[in-house]
């Protein structure tokens, strides 16, 4: 890629950046990151009780 066009393609890119300050793109960007820590705080959650089992420690303890 051409220097010239490297320029070019960041200038069309810090121009649309104003268009995020919107409602609809806030929304939707906000939309995206909700999704995106729900799936990471799942999958480590996911991950966690897969490798230290604590509840299925517990649990029996305490129903004794």
């Amino acid at each position: 890629m051409k220097p010239p066009l490297k320029w070019k393609k960041l200038l069309l890119v810090l121009s649309l950046l104003p268009l995020l300050g919107t409602t609809c793109s806030t929304a939707f960007r906000d939309a995206i990151q909700s999704g995106a820590l729900d799936f990471v705080s799942g999958t480590v959650s996911e991950i966690l009780g897969r490798t230290l089992p604590v509840a299925d420690t517990v649990a029996p303890a305490t129903s004794e």
